[in-house]
């Protein structure tokens, strides 16, 4: 493109020597309201008596308005020759070779050793953005047709966040090469970082219609809309490679990725407004990957969000098929067998899961809990007591650990770790459910409220916030609310709601007898 101008760029190149008294100063910030702002990298200078090569193109580089190049400060900067005092700094002679053999700056500058590249490129390697970015800039200032020379310094403005000019240099380099995937992918970057959401969408569009079947470039947009919370997007894109020919080289070799991002993106859509995507999408995602275990679980999960039981445990049943020794697995089917009323077949599975890891804490808080609805007291309080002794390994842990303590009538020492759970996790239901539990039975009923509501917030179809929040409106008096608390609590859990209309008509008597 830029052939038959070779006479205009030399015109539109100057270099020359200047010295100054001022010290050096960098300019950092730019501003991102000014997309046509000029590009201000270094202010030129020297330093005592040593000179500063400094470059001043006197017009927007290619014509591109608002994009002029600026003085390049680049004296005392070389990584290969330290100076006598050990530091990195040295003469402006160094970039360019030995001066004894050569005559003048441009024969200096013809018989050194690195170009600027190079040395750009080395710093850039290293991560020493701010280091790279003078060399690199004298490079495409120099061969302003070096596509290599313009990504290198695109990189190094895109990691020291400087978004406004890389969006500027961006737009003179794919000039060079309009239809550069990894250019328009990095101005889409560029966008999102500068918060133009609209217009970074409308970069990864363009991509898509030039690279419709790319997995590569596919992929990366994906992850882009991913960040950008743009879950209809990300899927449609998802939705266009499984579609693809599974048996192409291409798609076999990007199965195992896919599945994997492929699931973090359904898990975190599984409680928005896009979640019955979860269900069609996990399907097509087992046409490529009929094993993926994880697939199962989230179309399992999907069902159970939405209180298909049976569904859902046809689903949980092929994962402990495909995964017969992960005890998580095993617990996610006692769950559902308990929703179903199936207490013997969840004794079983919460019994498998222990049976694989005998210090699962979670296992034996939900066998004890179920050995416990089938009156097997005795039996319950001993797992209850082995429960909460454990030390919890994690997350989930703790929260049954903090059950295991209410149920062997601890309730402070419960509050501390449901505190640390609310802490750890603010949006996990079960944890405020377990606060708004302990904090009722300590005698905190304001506080228990507040945290029961945040549960149901979180979690409206949450039996056991139910079932507390109840019990805390009938030591208020609040019959009304109690009721309807036990109204919704014979939808999800037929157990629980029979003891707390158990509670509320041993209240009403109470009351009646004053």
């Amino acid at each position: 493109m830029f052939r038959h101008h070779t006479l205009w760029l030399i015109a539109l190149f100057t270099l020359g020597f200047t010295v100054a008294c001022a010290p050096t100063r960098k300019i950092t910030s730019v501003s991102d309201d000014d997309a046509a702002s000029p590009i201000v990298v270094y202010e030129a200078s020297a330093s005592g008596s040593t000179p500063s090569l400094t470059l001043h193109p006197p017009t927007p580089l290619f014509g591109t308005p608002g994009l002029e190049a600026a003085p390049i400060q680049t004296a005392g900067i070389d990584p290969f020759t330290p100076s006598g005092d050990g530091s990195t700094t040295a003469p402006i002679e160094s970039l360019f070779g030995d001066p004894s053999t050569t005559s003048g700056a441009n024969a200096s500058v013809a018989r050194a050793p690195r170009s600027d590249l190079e040395r750009g490129q080395t710093y850039a390697r290293r991560g020493a953005y701010d280091k790279a970015e003078p060399y690199l800039w004298r490079a495409v200032q120099r061969e302003p047709e070096n596509l290599e020379a313009w990504q290198w310094l695109i990189q190094a403005l895109m990691e020291t966040e400087q978004y406004t000019v890389a969006d500027q240099a961006l737009t003179v380099a794919t000039q060079i090469d309009p239809d550069n995937m990894e250019m328009i992918l990095d101005r889409a970057r560029v966008r999102w970082a500068m918060r133009h959401e609209e217009e970074a969408v409308g970069f990864l569009n363009q991509c898509k219609a030039l690279a419709p079947d790319d997995q590569q470039v596919l992929a990366e947009m994906s992850g882009l809309f991913l960040e950008m919370k743009r879950y209809d997007s990300t899927l449609d894109i998802y939705e266009r490679m499984m579609n693809l020919d599974p048996q192409s080289p291409d798609n076999r070799r990007h199965i195992a990725e896919l599945t994997d991002v492929f699931c973090r993106v359904a898990a975190e859509i599984l409680d928005t407004e896009h979640s019955d995507r979860v269900i069609p999408l996990s399907e097509k995602i087992l046409t490529l990957n009929p094993d993926s275990v994880e697939a199962r679980r989230l179309i399992a999960q999907a069902h159970e969000k939405a209180g298909r039981w049976e569904e859902a445990l046809d689903y949980y049943r092929k994962v402990t098929d495909l995964a017969p020794d992960q005890p998580r697995y095993r617990i996610d089917l006692g769950r559902i067998h308990e929703k179903l009323g199936q207490h013997e077949w969840a004794r079983q599975a919460y019994q498998d899961a222990i049976t694989f890891d005998s210090q699962n804490l979670v296992g034996l808080f939900y066998l004890a809990s179920v050995l416990e609805r089938m009156e097997k007291g005795n039996v319950a309080q001993t797992l209850y007591d082995k429960a909460a002794g454990l030390a919890p390994r994690n997350f989930d842990e703790r929260v049954c650990q903090g059950q295991a303590l209410l149920a062997t009538e601890q309730p402070y020492e419960a509050l501390d770790v449901f505190r640390r759970c609310v802490r750890e996790n603010p949006t996990d239901a079960n944890a405020h459910a377990g606060l708004g539990q302990a904090r009722y039975k300590t005698g905190d009923t304001e506080g228990a409220d507040k945290a029961l509501l945040k549960a149901i917030e979180l979690d409206p179809q949450l039996p056991h916030a139910h079932y507390t929040m109840g019990l805390v409106a009938m030591g208020r008096g609040d019959t009304a609310r109690a009721e309807a608390s036990l109204q919704t609590l014979q939808q999800l859990d037929v157990d629980l709601a029979a003891t707390l209309r158990a509670a509320i008509k041993s209240y009403e008597r109470a009351r009646s007898e004053l």
